[in-house]
């Protein structure tokens, strides 16, 4: 990763996150529709490759619209050796990218899910955590 992406402005890097996750999302509906009821036709080792094939076309959407994901910024860390980008603005990234995360977990109500769930097996494994 060069310094391009990480100097961009915060909304580009925003739109391209979501159309990442689009685009993977759009090669995993792909890949189920397309190997939904074809293990009984032509068995499971090639309906797997065609699941990993159609999926493969959302990675490729990814890379073509050069959208941002997760991956991106773990290169970041090449990018700093390399004295590409500073270490300050891996680190405002890295903030920046965590923030965003902890807000959508905490907008989505998903960590009260996953503590409801972790309560509930405590019950039922007669596990006490006090």
């Amino acid at each position: 990763m060069s310094g391009g992406k990480a100097t961009s402005p915060w909304l580009s890097v925003f739109v391209l996150g979501i159309l990442a996750g689009a685009y993977i999302g759009f090669g995993g509906l792909l890949s189920t529709t397309v190997t939904f009821d074809l293990v009984a036709q032509v068995g499971i080792g090639l309906t797997k490759f065609l699941a990993g094939s159609a999926f493969s076309l959302g990675l490729m959407l990814v890379v073509i619209a050069a959208a941002e994901l997760f991956t991106d910024n773990n290169l970041l860390v090449s990018s700093v050796m390399t004295r590409n980008v500073t270490f300050g603005t891996m680190v405002e990234r890295r903030v920046h990218g965590v923030r965003c995360q902890l807000y959508r977990i905490d907008y989505s109500g998903i960590d009260l899910l996953l503590l409801g769930a972790l309560e509930d097996w405590q019950r039922s494994a007669g596990v006490c955590c006090c």
